[in-house]
């Protein structure tokens, strides 16, 4: 897990609160999260599950729809491959298209 999404992971309860009833109270409700994650591994051994996870506790926690994700694993030390996938180029679009529902 990235340092980027632990430090977001541990920002989140700041903003979360309860009522006088110990009910969760969170303005996030009503926001949608994704993860853009990449690994050197595929979906089954990279860790990717444990990220899964851990986004949909907190998703379920504050109520928020649920963590929308795009990941390429196999990704090895060099990007330069990457940057020249139309395939993988194709993808990400499509996933920004999708979550800004155009």
């Amino acid at each position: 897990m990235s340092a980027q999404l632990k430090r977001f992971m541990d920002r989140f309860m700041a903003l979360t609160g309860y009522d006088e009833k110990g009910n969760v109270i969170s303005p996030l409700k009503s926001i949608q999260f994704a993860v853009v994650a990449t690994s050197g591994g595929d979906a089954g051994d990279s860790g990717l599950e444990t990220v899964k996870c851990c986004m949909r506790y907190l998703s379920e926690f504050t109520g928020m729809p649920e963590v929308k994700f795009l990941h390429h694993g196999m990704c090895g030390a060099d990007p330069a491959p990457l940057a020249k996938d139309a395939v993988l180029k194709g993808q990400a679009e499509d996933f920004g298209r999708y979550l800004a529902g155009c």
